[in-house]
């Protein structure tokens, strides 16, 4: 009996210790944290991803979809834990806008654990900004744009195109640069244009600049007859300007209704001067005609002058554009002209256009009122000479609006110019640069927004202002701290002037790189890479992945790719060191000089891989092995 109350007690203790290890004993939770949350599409781009709680099963796995989506079919990348229950991992960036997650699931997908924070993939926004405004049409211009926050592929460009087309005339890809100016042949045809920035190799549209006008500058030509000579031959003098500079340009005199021209002399690239021509002694009507024909021989006809009998005299001055357009009709004296206002400290300056015949002008009447105009009070007490002037009696903070009135020599007015309002204050300017600020890049690039037709200096160097005012400025930096002096000029003589800190840092003062042979994982101090092909050994040496050595050392990188597409060259530039090494080849060159490799650079499954030491010794560093644990050590510089 007492035999049988033991073993009931026994059972009972045996069901509570088992319910107790089953029920009770805590379980640590899981958590998934990746960073960051935002990223912005660009090559090589890393996520960060921290776990804890994980089972320790050594195929629990980590993986990355978008929101949303789970299973092995819709999994975009991922890494198995190897037995680890927490720690931190590194995957490559998504290249595709969404939202995307992190999921952890225990091994053999059994049951997913836990999910990341969201993480938001979007290219990024991309400045691209031109200063043309009106080109005007000749042989060799170039023309400039800027971009900023480029997304950085080796495959982004910027083309150039005419609105409204989808053929590009012009193209230049960016090779990894972010920021920076590129230069263009400019067109030479008429037309309105636009400069487009697409994101690696034209997979997304990202930015177009403001439209900018191509067209022929107008042309002035004015006919005088000279006096004849003993036989009764005169001669036409003709003073042209407005001609674009090609070198077979020429002007000629035709008889009306003739197709061919009866005299014409070359411009050779002028675009201003005075030629002769045969002046007939017939009673025909002629006329004498400027053409543009450039190196492709086109020919457009870009001015003409009206019908005239030499005879009896020159025909009028002709300032006209091209399209075979009759001579412009001599202006009316009250034509409308253009007033412009640019706001100052306590001070409006003010300037006009005359108008086009101007001969009996003897000044102009200024009205002002403190508000849209209805009816302006005059301002000078007499005609004012010139085409501008300085209004001081205004008050900063205060609508001031403008008209004026061209003053003929009977004392009438003309008809009033177009209404100008602003508000006077002390003028003021942006300048994008942080406070001690600092950077890696000897090229320091910043923007800023000045008032409009301002003149900018950065150390003396003049920066070019876009219309509505804003700038951006390059600046070659030394190492160390740098001082940037800026002196803003203002349109009505305010000066802004400013200084700002820049430093110039080379990073860390030595590179080590750690990677261990058969390991995806490598180390460039002390932070983890992940690389696509593990180093191996081959005939004695070791092999990485090509780009890996550009990354770590902060080399500029070049390669060629052959029909197929695969690698066919690689060129690494650090300093004053030049190497390119051929795929399949054991020749390559060290700045300009032929060298034989022991080992020949090669494709292994698709990637192109290069023999370490030679390449990393060649370029100043220092490799170290260790037979023990197979890893290589490399350290720049030596």
């Amino acid at each position: 009996m007492k035999q049988t109350r033991f073993l009931k007690s026994f059972s009972w203790l045996l069901i509570f210790c088992l319910y107790f290890s089953l029920f009770m004993v805590p379980v640590q939770a899981q958590s998934l944290i990746a960073s960051p949350s935002k990223i912005e599409i660009g090559p090589n781009k890393r996520i960060t991803i921290k776990f804890s709680g994980a089972p320790g099963n050594r195929f629990d796995f980590i993986g990355l979809w978008k929101v949303g989506e789970e299973g092995e079919a819709r999994r975009i990348n991922g890494r198995f834990l190897d037995g680890k229950t927490s720690g931190t991992i590194v995957l490559n960036a998504p290249e595709e806008p969404g939202n995307y997650e992190f999921q952890m699931w225990e091994s053999d997908w059994e049951k997913k654990l836990a999910t990341s924070n969201p993480i938001s993939v979007d290219w990024g926004k991309v400045d691209l900004s031109q200063t043309i405004g009106t080109h005007y049409i000749g042989p060799g211009k170039k023309i400039q744009v800027s971009f900023i926050n480029a997304p950085g592929y080796k495959t982004d460009s910027i083309v150039l195109r005419e609105i409204g087309k989808t053929e590009n005339i012009d193209s230049q890809w960016l090779l990894t640069k972010t920021s920076g100016t590129l230069e263009f042949a400019a067109p030479e045809k008429p037309g309105s244009y636009e400069f487009v920035i697409w994101g690696n190799n034209f997979t997304k549209f990202l930015a177009k600049s403001s439209p900018f006008t191509v067209k022929w500058h107008p042309v002035s030509m004015n006919v005088s007859i000279g006096s004849t000579d003993a036989k009764g031959n005169g001669k036409l003098s003709i003073q042209y300007s407005g001609a674009p500079g090609y070198q077979y340009d020429y002007i000629g005199l035709y008889k009306i209704g003739e197709v061919d021209y009866t005299a014409y002399q070359w411009l050779h690239h002028k675009t201003s001067g005075t030629i002769e021509l045969m002046c007939p002694t017939d009673t025909d009507s002629y006329e004498i005609r400027l053409r543009a024909q450039n190196e492709n021989n086109f020919k457009t006809l870009l001015a003409k002058t009206q019908a005239f009998i030499p005879k009896n005299g020159p025909p009028p001055s002709v300032d006209q554009g091209p399209d075979d357009l009759p001579p412009t009709p001599t202006p009316s004296i009250d034509k409308p002209f253009i007033l412009r206002a640019y706001p100052g400290d306590g001070k409006v300056l003010l300037e006009w256009t005359p108008p086009q015949n101007n001969s009996n002008v003897i000044g102009y009447n200024l009205y002002r009122n403190a508000s849209s105009i209805t009816s302006g009070s005059l301002i000078n007490d007499f005609p004012i000479k010139g085409l501008k002037h300085i209004d001081e009696n205004v008050d900063n903070g205060m609508k001031a609006c403008y008209y004026m009135k061209a003053v003929y020599g009977d004392k009438t007015e003309s008809s009033s110019s177009n209404e100008v309002c602003v508000f006077p204050n002390v003028p003021k300017a942006v300048i994008n640069i942080p406070a001690n600020a600092t950077t890696k890049q000897s090229n320091y690039i910043f923007t800023g927004l000045v008032p409009p037709e301002s003149n900018i200096t950065v150390n003396g160097v003049a920066v070019m202002v876009r219309l509505d005012g804003s700038f951006t400025a390059t600046v070659k930096i030394n190492p160390g701290k740098n001082i940037l002096a800026i002196i803003i000029d203002t349109k009505t003589g305010g000066i802004i002037s400013s200084t700002h800190n820049v430093t110039l840092t080379s990073g860390d003062s030595k590179i080590t790189i750690l990677l261990t042979i058969g390991s995806n994982n490598a180390y460039v101090n002390q932070q983890l890479v992940l690389l696509d092909v593990a180093p191996f050994i081959d005939s004695g040496r070791t092999f990485v992945p090509f780009y890996f050595i550009s990354e770590s050392l902060r080399a500029e990188l070049d390669y060629t790719v052959d029909a197929s597409g695969k690698v066919a060259t690689v060129t690494y530039i650090l300093g004053i060191t030049n190497i390119t090494l051929y795929i399949g080849k054991l020749e390559a060159t060290v700045n300009g000089k032929t060298v034989t490799l022991e080992v020949a650079p090669k494709i292994i499954k698709g990637r192109a891989v290069i023999p370490l030491r030679f390449v990393t010794e060649a370029l100043g560093c220092k490799v170290e092995w260790d037979g023990e644990k197979m890893q290589v050590t490399i350290v720049y510089p030596a």
